[in-house]
Protein backbone atom coordinates (compact mmCIF):
# COMPACT_ATOMS: atom_id res chain seq x y z
CA UNK A 1 0.00 0.00 0.00
CA UNK A 2 1.20 3.36 -0.69
CA UNK A 3 2.09 6.20 1.37
CA UNK A 4 -0.01 9.43 0.66
CA UNK A 5 0.40 12.97 1.87
CA UNK A 6 -1.82 16.08 1.69
CA UNK A 7 -0.44 19.38 2.11
CA UNK A 8 -2.37 22.47 2.58
CA UNK A 9 -2.21 24.06 -0.82
CA UNK A 10 -4.26 22.12 -2.98
CA UNK A 11 -6.91 24.21 -5.62
CA UNK A 12 -9.48 23.57 -3.64
CA UNK A 13 -7.98 24.23 0.22
CA UNK A 14 -6.38 27.27 -1.12
CA UNK A 15 -9.90 28.25 -2.45
CA UNK A 16 -12.05 27.57 0.87
CA UNK A 17 -9.32 29.60 2.29
CA UNK A 18 -9.84 32.71 0.27
CA UNK A 19 -13.44 32.53 0.22
CA UNK A 20 -13.64 32.33 3.92
CA UNK A 21 -11.43 35.08 4.13
CA UNK A 22 -13.87 37.11 1.61
CA UNK A 23 -16.75 35.91 4.11
CA UNK A 24 -15.08 37.48 6.92
CA UNK A 25 -14.73 40.53 5.16
CA UNK A 26 -18.74 40.96 4.24
CA UNK A 27 -19.24 40.21 7.54
CA UNK A 28 -17.16 42.96 9.09
CA UNK A 29 -18.91 45.05 6.39
CA UNK A 30 -22.58 44.49 7.19
CA UNK A 31 -21.91 44.91 11.02
CA UNK A 32 -20.21 48.38 10.18
CA UNK A 33 -23.53 49.14 7.70
CA UNK A 34 -25.85 48.12 10.46
CA UNK A 35 -24.13 50.37 13.02
CA UNK A 36 -24.29 53.70 10.99
CA UNK A 37 -28.17 52.62 9.98
CA UNK A 38 -29.17 51.92 13.69
CA UNK A 39 -27.07 53.64 15.91
CA UNK A 40 -26.60 56.87 13.70
CA UNK A 41 -29.37 57.10 10.73
CA UNK A 42 -31.64 55.37 12.55
CA UNK A 43 -33.30 53.11 10.24
CA UNK A 44 -32.74 49.97 8.43
CA UNK A 45 -34.20 51.91 5.36
CA UNK A 46 -31.17 54.44 4.82
CA UNK A 47 -28.60 53.98 2.36
CA UNK A 48 -26.41 52.11 5.37
CA UNK A 49 -29.19 49.73 5.66
CA UNK A 50 -29.52 48.97 2.05
CA UNK A 51 -25.94 48.41 1.46
CA UNK A 52 -26.03 46.33 4.60
CA UNK A 53 -28.70 44.01 2.35
CA UNK A 54 -26.35 44.12 -0.72
CA UNK A 55 -23.90 42.90 1.13
CA UNK A 56 -26.03 40.05 3.08
CA UNK A 57 -27.28 38.93 -0.21
CA UNK A 58 -23.47 38.80 -1.77
CA UNK A 59 -22.55 36.82 1.93
CA UNK A 60 -25.46 34.38 1.26
CA UNK A 61 -23.81 33.36 -2.12
CA UNK A 62 -20.28 33.56 -0.85
CA UNK A 63 -21.73 30.51 1.95
CA UNK A 64 -23.02 28.84 -1.45
CA UNK A 65 -19.73 29.34 -3.07
CA UNK A 66 -17.85 27.89 0.20
CA UNK A 67 -20.16 24.53 -0.44
CA UNK A 68 -19.25 23.79 -3.82
CA UNK A 69 -15.58 24.31 -2.47
CA UNK A 70 -16.02 21.80 -0.30
CA UNK A 71 -17.81 19.62 -2.27
CA UNK A 72 -14.32 20.08 -4.79
CA UNK A 73 -12.29 19.01 -1.45
CA UNK A 74 -13.92 16.00 -0.30
CA UNK A 75 -13.78 15.11 -4.39
CA UNK A 76 -9.60 15.65 -4.03
CA UNK A 77 -9.56 13.70 -1.06
CA UNK A 78 -11.08 10.98 -3.05
CA UNK A 79 -8.98 10.87 -5.67
CA UNK A 80 -6.00 11.04 -3.47
CA UNK A 81 -7.38 7.51 -1.96
CA UNK A 82 -7.19 6.36 -5.77
CA UNK A 83 -3.76 5.88 -5.55
CA UNK A 84 -3.41 3.55 -2.54
CA UNK A 85 -3.35 0.25 -3.62
CA UNK A 86 -0.01 1.39 -5.24
CA UNK A 87 2.98 -0.90 -3.97
CA UNK A 88 4.09 0.17 -0.83
CA UNK A 89 7.69 1.73 -2.30
CA UNK A 90 5.32 4.34 -3.86
CA UNK A 91 4.60 7.79 -1.97
CA UNK A 92 2.05 9.95 -3.74
CA UNK A 93 1.98 13.81 -2.54
CA UNK A 94 -0.98 15.69 -3.51
CA UNK A 95 -0.80 19.44 -3.34
CA UNK A 96 3.08 20.00 -3.75
CA UNK A 97 4.23 23.60 -4.31
CA UNK A 98 7.77 23.51 -6.44
CA UNK A 99 9.81 26.43 -6.33
CA UNK A 100 13.11 27.02 -8.80
CA UNK A 101 15.10 30.48 -9.79
CA UNK A 102 11.94 32.37 -7.83
CA UNK A 103 8.74 31.03 -9.65
CA UNK A 104 6.72 28.79 -8.56
CA UNK A 105 3.80 26.17 -8.94
CA UNK A 106 1.52 24.31 -7.60
CA UNK A 107 1.83 20.13 -8.97
CA UNK A 108 -1.41 18.55 -8.14
CA UNK A 109 0.18 15.18 -7.91
CA UNK A 110 3.47 13.99 -6.93
CA UNK A 111 4.19 10.35 -7.47
CA UNK A 112 7.70 9.20 -6.09
CA UNK A 113 9.17 6.15 -6.62
CA UNK A 114 12.36 4.15 -6.40
CA UNK A 115 12.68 4.79 -10.48
CA UNK A 116 11.37 7.95 -10.98
CA UNK A 117 9.39 10.83 -10.05
CA UNK A 118 5.78 12.00 -11.56
CA UNK A 119 4.30 15.07 -11.94
CA UNK A 120 0.63 14.50 -12.79
CA UNK A 121 -2.13 17.13 -14.01
CA UNK A 122 -5.67 16.21 -12.58
CA UNK A 123 -8.65 16.91 -14.73
CA UNK A 124 -12.00 15.36 -12.93
CA UNK A 125 -14.14 16.47 -15.57
CA UNK A 126 -17.03 14.36 -17.95
CA UNK A 127 -16.54 14.25 -21.50
CA UNK A 128 -14.10 13.01 -24.33
CA UNK A 129 -11.05 15.17 -24.67
CA UNK A 130 -8.52 15.04 -27.67
CA UNK A 131 -5.89 17.91 -27.80
CA UNK A 132 -2.27 18.09 -27.75
CA UNK A 133 -0.02 18.15 -24.64
CA UNK A 134 1.82 21.06 -26.05
CA UNK A 135 -1.32 23.37 -26.51
CA UNK A 136 -3.79 24.74 -24.05
CA UNK A 137 -6.58 24.19 -26.39
CA UNK A 138 -8.50 21.13 -26.43
CA UNK A 139 -11.79 19.49 -28.06
CA UNK A 140 -14.37 18.26 -25.98
CA UNK A 141 -17.31 16.35 -26.39
CA UNK A 142 -20.16 15.98 -23.77
CA UNK A 143 -23.98 14.65 -24.15
CA UNK A 144 -26.48 16.92 -22.63
CA UNK A 145 -30.05 16.13 -22.43
CA UNK A 146 -29.17 13.48 -25.48
CA UNK A 147 -27.68 16.56 -27.38
CA UNK A 148 -23.91 16.00 -28.59
CA UNK A 149 -21.96 19.13 -28.04
CA UNK A 150 -18.78 20.11 -29.15
CA UNK A 151 -16.53 23.05 -28.07
CA UNK A 152 -12.90 24.10 -27.41
CA UNK A 153 -12.24 24.41 -23.88
CA UNK A 154 -9.09 26.08 -22.31
CA UNK A 155 -7.24 23.22 -20.73
CA UNK A 156 -3.67 24.62 -19.39
CA UNK A 157 -1.93 21.58 -19.92
CA UNK A 158 1.45 23.54 -20.94
CA UNK A 159 1.79 24.35 -17.76
CA UNK A 160 2.68 20.73 -16.97
CA UNK A 161 5.45 20.67 -18.53
CA UNK A 162 6.77 23.84 -16.51
CA UNK A 163 5.97 22.04 -13.10
CA UNK A 164 7.60 18.81 -14.87
CA UNK A 165 11.38 21.15 -15.91
CA UNK A 166 10.90 23.13 -12.53
CA UNK A 167 10.63 20.08 -10.78
CA UNK A 168 13.68 18.16 -11.90
CA UNK A 169 15.83 21.64 -11.27
CA UNK A 170 14.34 21.73 -7.76
CA UNK A 171 15.68 18.11 -6.93
CA UNK A 172 18.58 18.26 -8.91
CA UNK A 173 19.56 21.71 -7.45
CA UNK A 174 19.40 19.60 -4.18
CA UNK A 175 21.54 16.95 -5.43
CA UNK A 176 19.39 14.50 -6.87
CA UNK A 177 20.54 14.64 -9.78
CA UNK A 178 20.00 11.22 -11.33
CA UNK A 179 16.18 11.97 -10.47
CA UNK A 180 14.01 11.23 -13.57
CA UNK A 181 10.93 13.71 -13.60
CA UNK A 182 7.85 12.44 -16.10
CA UNK A 183 4.65 14.26 -16.81
CA UNK A 184 1.15 12.89 -17.01
CA UNK A 185 -1.81 13.98 -18.04
CA UNK A 186 -4.93 12.33 -16.07
CA UNK A 187 -8.35 12.10 -16.90
CA UNK A 188 -9.80 10.79 -13.25
CA UNK A 189 -13.53 11.42 -13.76
CA UNK A 190 -14.54 7.22 -15.12
CA UNK A 191 -17.19 9.18 -17.77
CA UNK A 192 -14.05 10.66 -18.94
CA UNK A 193 -11.72 9.66 -22.12
CA UNK A 194 -9.08 11.22 -23.49
CA UNK A 195 -6.42 10.92 -26.17
CA UNK A 196 -3.37 13.40 -26.35
CA UNK A 197 -0.26 14.01 -28.61
CA UNK A 198 2.70 15.32 -27.72
CA UNK A 199 6.47 15.05 -26.75
CA UNK A 200 7.43 14.68 -23.55
CA UNK A 201 4.06 14.15 -21.98
CA UNK A 202 1.42 11.18 -21.30
CA UNK A 203 -1.99 11.61 -21.52
CA UNK A 204 -3.84 8.52 -19.01
CA UNK A 205 -7.64 8.06 -18.50
CA UNK A 206 -8.25 5.37 -16.69
CA UNK A 207 -6.92 4.17 -13.23
CA UNK A 208 -5.69 1.09 -14.27
CA UNK A 209 -3.32 2.86 -16.94
CA UNK A 210 -2.32 5.14 -14.88
CA UNK A 211 -1.31 2.29 -12.58
CA UNK A 212 0.31 0.14 -15.04
CA UNK A 213 2.40 3.42 -15.93
CA UNK A 214 3.35 3.96 -12.88
CA UNK A 215 4.70 0.84 -12.12
CA UNK A 216 6.32 -0.15 -15.36
CA UNK A 217 7.84 3.34 -16.40
CA UNK A 218 11.63 2.53 -16.95
CA UNK A 219 13.68 5.93 -17.52
CA UNK A 220 17.21 6.72 -19.04
CA UNK A 221 18.21 7.56 -15.24
CA UNK A 222 17.57 5.95 -12.12
CA UNK A 223 18.17 6.90 -8.78
CA UNK A 224 20.19 5.20 -5.87
CA UNK A 225 17.96 3.63 -2.75
CA UNK A 226 19.96 6.97 -0.86
CA UNK A 227 18.47 9.62 -3.16
CA UNK A 228 15.23 8.08 -3.62
CA UNK A 229 14.85 8.26 0.54
CA UNK A 230 16.54 11.68 0.07
CA UNK A 231 13.52 12.97 -2.70
CA UNK A 232 10.79 11.74 -0.43
CA UNK A 233 11.99 13.35 2.57
CA UNK A 234 12.67 16.71 0.67
CA UNK A 235 9.35 17.05 -0.58
CA UNK A 236 7.55 15.96 2.67
CA UNK A 237 9.76 18.74 4.45
CA UNK A 238 9.20 21.31 1.58
CA UNK A 239 5.26 20.62 1.32
CA UNK A 240 5.05 20.29 5.02
CA UNK A 241 2.84 17.40 3.77
CA UNK A 242 0.72 15.28 6.38
CA UNK A 243 0.02 11.43 6.00
CA UNK A 244 -3.28 11.44 4.53
CA UNK A 245 -5.80 8.59 6.29
CA UNK A 246 -8.40 7.60 4.35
Amino acid sequence: MATLYRTKHTGAQQNIKKLRKSRNLLIVFILICLYFSLAIEETILSLSGIIAGIFVVILLFRNHEISKAKELDELEKRVLGTFADLPDTFHVFQGVPVMFENRGYTVDYLVISPNSCFTIFENHEVGDFVGDTDADIWDMTTVHKGKTIQKEVYFPVSILRQQTWHTSQMLKADGMIDMWVQGIVYFSNKDATAEGTGKNTVVIDDLGELYKFLMKFSPRMKPGPDKYKEAVSFIKKRSKAKIFNQ
